[in-house]
């Protein structure tokens, strides 16, 4: 071993699977930011959410109100709860889409303020029966209803 000397060849296998690992990792943040879940998909998800907002902000509709929409290809099951707030009248969340942050599956998509909804929890429990709902959307309508 003392007299061991790396051949050319061995060290051009050495830099090929080097820059192949590197590639590979290049590809796959690649892939987390702007493939179908990724960070740049977001923007038109949260377009379609501030349109439907913006276009039921000044109607009276009742609540929970379900809407489905469709953005970036997914369809969004969208539910209205009334808020306290008069500038931003509806909370709008989003059911059904399970999305991955940072290794968490805890994201989900809200918009309407930082102002709790009011509903009842009783509403709140037969929504949760009667639709398909993400856990992350759950425990926050479970944590903000009214008893």
């Amino acid at each position: 071993m003392l007299g061991y000397k790396p051949t050319m060849n061995r060290v051009c296998k050495i830099l090929f699977f080097a820059g192949a690992l590197i590639i590979l990792a290049a590809a796959s943040w690649a892939w987390s930011f702007f493939g179908p879940r990724g960070f740049t998909n977001q923007k038109a998800i949260w377009s379609a959410m501030q349109g439907v907002e913006a276009e039921y902000r000044d109607k009276e509709i009742a609540t929970p109100f379900l809407l489905t929409v469709s953005a970036a290809g997914y369809p969004l099951h969208l539910v209205a709860f009334r808020t306290s707030s008069e500038t931003l009248p509806y909370m709008w969340v989003e059911l059904s889409l399970e999305w991955k942050i940072e290794e968490s599956s805890d994201h989900f998509f809200r918009m309407g303020g930082n102002v709790k909804p009011l509903v009842a929890c009783a509403a709140v429990q037969k929504l949760i029966t009667q639709e398909k709902v993400t856990q992350a959307a759950q425990r926050f309508l479970n944590e903000n209803c009214q008893p």
